[in-house]
C-alpha cells in the first residue's frame, strides 16, 4: 500500500474537522404553540361555565360537553440552519375535564338540568424549550 501525500491528508483533516463539529449539533429551533381547548360532542342539557388554568370556558344553554381538553401554550422542535440546539426548560400537563348533565326532578318530572364538571385529569405533557448554540469544538 501506497503512503498517503502529507497534502492529502492535510486537507482531509481539514475537510473532516468541520463535519465532525456539525455531527454533534442537531441544528434544531424552537416554534411556539399558542393555548388551544378542544370541546368534545354536546349532549343536550343547560349551558356551564368552567375554568382550566388561564382559560374560562362559558357554555351556551343547551350545549354541555361531553369533555374539553385544555393544551396549554408550548413549543417543539424544528429544523434550523443555524448551529444551534433546543433544550426543554419544564413541561406542563395537558388537562381533560369530563362533563355530565344532572337532570333536576319534582317528584317524578323532570323540571330542568345542569351541566357540571364530573372528572378532572392530566392527560399527557408538553414542554417548554428553550434554543441555546451548540458548543464550539476546543472551547
Amino acid at each position: 500500500m501506497k503512503p498517503l501525500f502529507p497534502p492529502t491528508i492535510a486537507l482531509v483533516a481539514l475537510l473532516a474537522a468541520p463535519l465532525a463539529a456539525q455531527g454533534n449539533c442537531p441544528m434544531q429551533t424552537t416554534r411556539h404553540v399558542p393555548a388551544s381547548t378542544t370541546i368534545g360532542p354536546p349532549q343536550p342539557c343547560s349551558g356551564a361555565d368552567y375554568r382550566i388554568a388561564e382559560i374560562e370556558i362559558r357554555l351556551t344553554a343547551g350545549m354541555c360537553p361531553s369533555f374539553v381538553v385544555y393544551t396549554p401554550p408550548h413549543d417543539y422542535a424544528v429544523p434550523s440552519t443555524q448551529m444551534t440546539q433546543v433544550e426543554s426548560i419544564g413541561a406542563q400537563a395537558i388537562t381533560m375535564v369530563t362533563f355530565r348533565c344532572v337532570t333536576r326532578w319534582l317528584l317524578f318530572l323532570p323540571i330542568g338540568s345542569t351541566c357540571e364538571a364530573s372528572r378532572q385529569m392530566n392527560v399527557g405533557a408538553v414542554h417548554t424549550l428553550l434554543t441555546r448554540p451548540c458548543a464550539t469544538p476546543g472551547a
